[in-house]
């Protein structure tokens, strides 16, 4: 219900058509009163009074009217006008503040506030007080004079009786109404106890899956802090929730990934979804954990569920690991080599230079020493090989006993210093006892622009070269 004088506000049309009802019910026993009054004024020969009852009764039509068309706070104001009005009128023309009919002033009161919302109860009020005190005081001061009482006491029977029946049915009516009011606020609250009931099993779910969750779940805002999380997160990270809870995500995350982590609540903040995101974190023994993340942004909140890959990720890494390099010597393998060869073949990086080495005398170390010896001189040979090229080279094992390594940005001359270089370095390795003795045949080659493919031809070519004069000059020897 509002103050609108023009309608009333319901929650639903049955709520209005009951209104309604009351309503009309009312005005028929404005109707029946004034009916009584009328009786009684043309019985008393009072053509006057008869006449403004007559009138009132007439003008009862519009409200009639108005609570037919659903204006219902309209209609009510104007019946308690009309009943004030007339009782008023007719109290002043007849026996002033004694009058039979000032006992139906009561009426007005509980009248209102059937048809009345709050507002309109107190102008009723205080308009029925007004019409009291005007027959009060305009009587004491001679405004009026209230006429010599000279009915007879069967009439004032049959008028008071009839206001007391009247009043009977308007206090049936406002009980029953009254009646109404609270069965439905009992089933309004009923509903609302079976609501709050479902709403507090449902969240009592909700804690026991947000605590039981293998996942990592957590509520945080659109500023980074962490509203709430579930006790998975102290097995990951080993935090309690108190040091997490109230704390600013951001400052766990790795510091290579602040900034996706960033662009990331950014998207939130404009309520986009973001699926799929990986980042590290810190845990409280300093060591950093995978977690991928669905996030839901609601209003200043994110919802997300998140998950430790680390391990996935480790694997992950291994497997690309393997397939790029050797797993016996770390470095990179064949099929590794071969993209990259394609790749710089039709780059901008020339000159390109290719070295290509094979060790001398595998064979007779594995036969004669057996294949684990045979695994140490690989390694050594490749951590010989390792020392001499940069990071941006390609070292790779490229077969059982040969190695090949890419240069780009390397021309003829500095090519054959890293030749130089790669023999003193073997040089050295074999003059400590301590190291298994390491020989290589090596052969080089550099392309000024194109053809690689070539110039790993004539590389390979000169390596067997090298190694056919290494072995008629008897330079080989069993390591």
């Amino acid at each position: 219900m509002n103050k609108d004088w023009g309608t009333l506000q319901y929650t639903n049309d049955h709520e209005r058509s009951e209104a309604a009802r009351i309503q009309t019910r009312l005005i028929y026993i404005s109707w029946a009163i004034l009916l009584v009054v009328l009786s009684a004024e043309l019985y008393w020969g009072n053509t006057l009074p008869a006449i403004i009852t007559a009138i009132a009764g007439f003008l009862l039509c519009i409200p009639y009217w108005l609570t037919k068309r659903g204006n219902l706070q309209a209609s009510g104001l104007i019946i308690v006008l009309f009943i004030l009005i007339t009782l008023t009128t007719l109290a002043t023309l007849g026996k002033g503040i004694h009058d039979i009919s000032a006992i139906a002033y009561p009426l007005v009161i509980i009248f209102s506030s059937l048809a009345l919302n709050r507002s309109g109860v107190r102008i009723g009020m205080w308009l029925t007080l007004l019409c009291i005190a005007w027959l009060v005081f305009g009587e004491a001061a001679g405004v009026f004079s209230a006429q010599p009482y000279d009915r007879s006491d069967w009439v004032d029977f049959v008028i008071v009786g009839s206001i007391l029946v009247v009043t009977g049915q308007v206090v049936s009516i406002l009980v029953r109404s009254i009646r109404k009011t609270l069965e439905k606020a009992r089933e309004d609250l009923r509903q609302r106890k079976v609501i709050e009931d479902a709403l507090i099993q449902k969240t009592e779910e909700i804690d026991k899956y947000f605590s039981a969750s293998l996942d990592l779940l957590c509520i945080a805002d659109t500023r980074g802090v962490f509203r709430r999380l579930n006790p998975q997160w102290e097995h990951t990270l080993g935090y309690s929730l108190d040091e997490l809870e109230g704390a600013t995500f951001i400052e766990f995350v790795h510091p290579d990934d602040k900034e996706a982590t960033l662009a990331a609540i950014s998207r939130l903040e404009t309520q986009d979804p973001i699926l799929n995101f990986e980042n590290r974190y810190r845990c409280k023994d300093g060591t950093y954990r995978w977690i991928e993340w669905r996030s839901m942004p609601s209003g200043d909140l994110i919802y997300a569920a998140a998950r430790d890959i680390t391990e996935r990720r480790e694997m992950e890494e291994q497997l690309r690991f393997q397939g790029t390099h050797d797993i016996l010597t770390g470095i990179y393998n064949r099929s590794f080599f071969e993209v990259e060869l394609g790749r710089l073949e039709g780059g901008r990086e020339y000159p390109i230079s290719i070295i290509i080495t094979d060790i001398d005398g595998l064979k007779i170390v594995n036969d004669t020493q057996g294949h684990a010896a045979g695994d140490l001189l690989l390694k050594q040979a490749a951590a010989i090989l390792r020392k001499a090229f940069r990071t941006e080279d390609v070292l790779a094992r490229i077969g059982g006993d040969e190695f090949a390594v890419l240069m780009p940005g390397t021309d003829v001359e500095a090519v054959e210093k890293k030749v130089g270089f790669i023999r003193a370095q073997l040089v050295k390795n074999n003059a400590d006892e301590s190291n298994m003795r390491v020989d290589m045949s090596i052969g080089a080659a550099t392309a000024e622009k194109g053809d690689l493919v070539g110039m790993f031809t004539l590389a390979d070519q000169r390596m067997y070269k090298d190694k056919a004069r290494r072995a008629e000059h008897k330079d080989v020897s069993l390591p």
